[in-house]
């Protein structure tokens, strides 16, 4: 597994005058900021030559939008990309089966199946894989 970090700066006093004076400064230099970082992050990921990238953060952080601001780029620089959100699939605790001790049952990795090639997805077990 490869990870890439993204580098975050301190706020400087500069950006709180810039804050202060013309809060549309502010964004037009957060979103160029943010731009940056994205192209960064595309670039890593394209010379890396990851097939798969997650990205992971708190809920409401913008790993979406995010996500799909990477794969633009990675499309602008020549390598497909798409985006698979697994936002839309969770379901809170209570809603997962339970073992009779309370240990809650998770999906299996084999959920991914659908997504990766049969080869890739063995190499990437630990434990063989149950085939029916």
């Amino acid at each position: 597994m490869i990870t890439i970090w993204v580098p975050k700066r301190l706020v400087e006093i500069d950006l709180y005058n810039v804050a202060a004076c013309s809060p549309q400064q502010l964004a037009q230099l957060s979103e160029h900021s943010y731009a940056q970082r994205v192209n960064y992050a595309a670039e890593k990921i394209r010379l890396s030559g990851a097939k798969i990238v997650m990205l992971t953060g708190p809920s409401a952080s913008g790993k979406t939008t995010s996500a799909h601001c990477i794969a633009r780029a990675l499309q602008q620089q020549g390598t497909p990309a798409q985006v698979i959100s697994l936002d839309n699939f969770f379901k809170g605790a209570e809603f997962y089966p339970r073992l009779p001790d309370g240990t809650l049952v998770s999906p299996p990795l084999e959920d991914l199946s659908p997504f990766l090639p049969e080869e890739e997805m063995d190499a990437n077990m630990i434990i063989p894989r149950i085939r029916s």
